[in-house]
């Protein structure tokens, strides 16, 4: 087997890049810019230290499918059907509808690892909105019009 070969077929974790860290862990990513077979996915890993929370996330134009690989974390999804909330434990898969907010926490004291098939490939951060910026913004905003 040739190196292209196990490269269309085969990769390792190495090439994940991060692509956000926060107080409470980091994200890692493999999308079709670092692997060309990824049309229209990427996968990508999570982990979140002891007690980590991942801000609030809104994917508008995207699914997931997420399974905890190590400890227990709290999921919450909240959608135009409503709201729901669950812990997910190693070994169990979840899913995150398209267009929900959702939030997930690491409920153990120890470091918490999910993983995340988007269906967004190469676009991973671009249809990614992260609610706290946004609320900042307008914040910003409606002080400057008071003032």
């Amino acid at each position: 087997m040739t190196t292209q070969q196990k490269r269309k077929y085969f990769f390792t974790s190495k090439l994940l890049k991060a692509i956000e860290r926060c107080p409470g862990g980091v994200l890692h990513a493999l999308t079709s810019n670092e692997l060309s077979g990824l049309d229209g996915l990427s996968l990508v890993d999570m982990t979140l230290k002891k007690n980590g929370v991942l801000k609030p996330l809104w994917h508008p134009n995207a699914q997931k499918i997420g399974y905890c690989t190590q400890g227990k974390m709290l999921v919450s999804i909240h959608g135009p059907t409503g709201s729901e909330q669950f812990l997910v434990k190693k070994g169990e898969i979840f899913y995150l509808p398209q267009g929900s907010i959702h939030h997930i926490e690491n409920a153990t004291d120890v470091e918490g690892f999910n993983s995340f098939l988007n269906e967004e490939g190469s676009r991973v951060r671009d249809s990614e909105i992260k609610l706290q910026s946004e609320i900042e913004a307008l914040k910003a905003e409606v002080e400057t019009l008071i003032s």
